[in-house]
């Protein structure tokens, strides 16, 4: 059996949205964003990031669930 040593396999990549999601939460994390402060919207944030609208609620609904 042939193993791959070429890098992390898919199953092992974050997903976009977690990607995102990661992306805010350091952002919060470095006080760019404080309590009170209003993350972008969900447009807002997918023209930024150059991701859908979809990949985009779901990191926002990642980050409301941890």
């Amino acid at each position: 059996m042939e193993t791959s040593t070429a890098g992390p396999s898919l199953a092992q990549a974050p997903k976009l949205y977690e990607q995102v999601a990661d992306r805010i939460r350091g952002m919060i994390l470095d006080r760019i964003y404080r309590p009170g402060d209003r993350l972008p919207s969900v447009r807002e944030l997918s023209k930024q990031s150059g991701v859908s609208i979809t990949t985009v609620l779901d990191a926002y609904r990642l980050l409301e669930d941890s």
